[in-house]
C-alpha cells in the first residue's frame, strides 16, 4: 500500500469504476458463451448439410452410370437374341460329333485302362475293385465333367488298397497322364491297420475312343 501511495496519477485519463456486481458479469459470460455455442451449433450442422447433399449427388452419379450399363447390357442380350439361332445350331453340331464318335468308333480298349490303373498302382498297393462304363451308341445324351463341363464318354470307379496315402495321390497323378483323361474325384477314403483304401472315380473324354480315321467327319457337317 505504502508503494501505491507514492504513485502519481496519470494525466489526461478519464475516471471509470466498475459498480456491476458480479452477478451481472457472469451473466453477459454465459451470454457471449451461448452465442459462441450458437454459430458453433450453426457451423456444424451447414458442415453435415453440405455432406448429406454431396452424397446425395455422388448417389445419383453412381445411378447414372449404373442406368448406363444396364443399357448397354440390355443393348448385348438384344443381339445375342438376334443369334441364337446360330449359337443353338453351333451348340447342336457339337453334340452331333460327339454322337458321331461314340457310334462310330463305340469299341473301347477296356483292356488298355485296366492294364494303365494296374501299372499306376504304388508298390506294396493293390486294386480291390474296378468297373468301367460308357454310354451306349443309342444314347442320345453325354454326360458332361460337373468340374468342367466337358462331355464324358467313359467312367472308371476304382477301390485302391496303399500303405501310404501318398500312394492315393501318386495314382491320380498318374491318372492324368492316361488317354482321354477329363477329371478324378475321390469319392471315400478309409483308414485301416495296413494303410489305406480308397474310391476313386474317374472321367474319360472322346480321347479315349479310336481315333475315326477312315472316315470323314465333313461328310455330316460335323466337322
Amino acid at each position: 500500500m505504502a508503494k501505491k501511495s507514492h504513485q502519481s496519477p496519470t494525466l489526461g485519463l478519464l475516471p471509470r469504476a466498475d459498480f456491476l456486481p458480479d452477478r451481472i458479469k457472469n451473466l453477459n459470460t454465459a451470454r457471449t458463451n451461448r452465442r459462441w455455442i450458437i454459430a458453433l451449433s450453426i457451423g456444424v450442422l451447414l458442415l453435415c448439410a453440405a455432406a448429406v447433399i454431396g452424397t446425395q449427388v455422388l448417389l445419383n452419379i453412381g445411378k447414372q452410370a449404373l442406368d448406363v450399363e444396364d443399357a448397354k447390357t440390355q443393348t448385348i442380350l438384344e443381339e445375342q437374341a438376334r443369334y441364337s439361332d446360330v449359337l443353338a445350331l453351333i451348340e447342336k453340331s457339337n453334340r452331333l460329333r460327339l454322337a458321331y464318335i461314340v457310334t462310330s468308333e463305340p469299341e473301347v480298349d477296356w483292356k488298355g485302362l485296366i492294364a494303365l490303373a494296374t501299372d499306376s498302382v504304388p508298390a506294396g498297393g493293390t486294386i480291390t475293385s474296378i468297373h468301367l462304363a460308357a454310354p451306349s451308341s443309342v444314347q442320345s445324351t453325354i454326360v458332361t465333367s460337373p468340374l468342367n463341363q466337358i462331355p464324358v464318354v467313359v467312367s472308371m470307379n476304382v477301390t485302391v488298397r496303399t500303405q501310404q496315402l501318398t500312394g492315393v495321390s501318386n495314382f491320380l497323378s498318374n491318372a492324368k497322364s492316361w488317354p482321354g483323361y477329363v477329371d478324378s474325384l475321390v469319392s471315400g477314403l478309409t483308414r485301416f491297420s495296413g494303410g489305406y483304401e480308397a474310391t476313386l472315380s474317374i472321367n474319360f473324354g472322346s480321347a479315349v475312343l479310336a481315333e475315326p480315321s477312315d472316315r470323314d467327319l465333313s461328310v455330316l457337317g460335323v466337322r
